[in-house]
């Protein structure tokens, strides 16, 4: 299994860059890929805005790292860039990096099903709302890779493959995180500034 890690966009609304910042002493980044550390499972962590630090605060942590080289053409190119760095005929996990408290176990359970039904596309749902991280089955991957790089992002490609979309309700408010700016932690984590 792979998973791709988002992590290299801006951080504009932050007003900080997000992916290092620490949360309960975690980089948010990093607290969010240690959920995917399952056994065979490559992590590739997509970098590109502010990269260096990013990539510092995975300085000893299993993973590969791919570099988004426009990472203002937003979240698509970042997706596109983790997914031209699967090999052919391969599945993998999505997920952005501002989504901490993910579990393992939900991980698992869409790794699980995407494991047993590898033409459909996995989206983990908590009450009614579709999350993260999302099961690409490897057709997928391949037609994300040809995507004009203007493509607006993977939820403008649902209503295309309605019939391939399977959704797996979890029992994880976590995968519904969107992390922008500082009222959305708060409650939830104790933000401690950068790594």
């Amino acid at each position: 299994m792979n998973t791709i890690l988002l992590a290299a966009g801006f951080s504009t609304r932050m007003g900080q860059i997000k992916q290092i910042m620490a949360l309960d002493g975690v980089p948010m980044a990093r607290r969010v890929a240690e959920a995917f550390l399952l056994p065979g499972n490559t992590i590739y962590v997509v970098i590109g805005a502010h990269g260096e630090a990013v990539r510092a605060i995975f300085d000893d942590f299993p993973c590969q790292f791919v570099v988004n080289q426009t990472p203002e053409s937003g979240m698509f190119s970042s997706a596109q860039a983790g997914c031209r760095a699967i090999l052919d005929g391969e599945p993998a996990l999505l997920c952005p990096c501002d989504c901490p408290g993910i579990t393992l176990e939900t991980v698992r359970s869409v790794k699980e099903k995407l494991d047993r039904s590898p033409d459909t596309i996995i989206i983990p749902s908590y009450q009614g709302r579709r999350g993260h991280p999302i099961g690409l089955p490897a057709w997928f991957i391949e037609h994300i890779q040809r995507l004009p790089p203007d493509t607006p992002g993977l939820r403008s490609l649902w209503p295309f493959f309605a019939d391939r979309i399977v959704e797996l309700d979890v029992l994880d408010a976590a995968i519904l995180r969107d992390i922008d700016t500082p009222q959305d932690i708060r409650g939830i984590f104790t933000p401690s500034g950068g790594a």
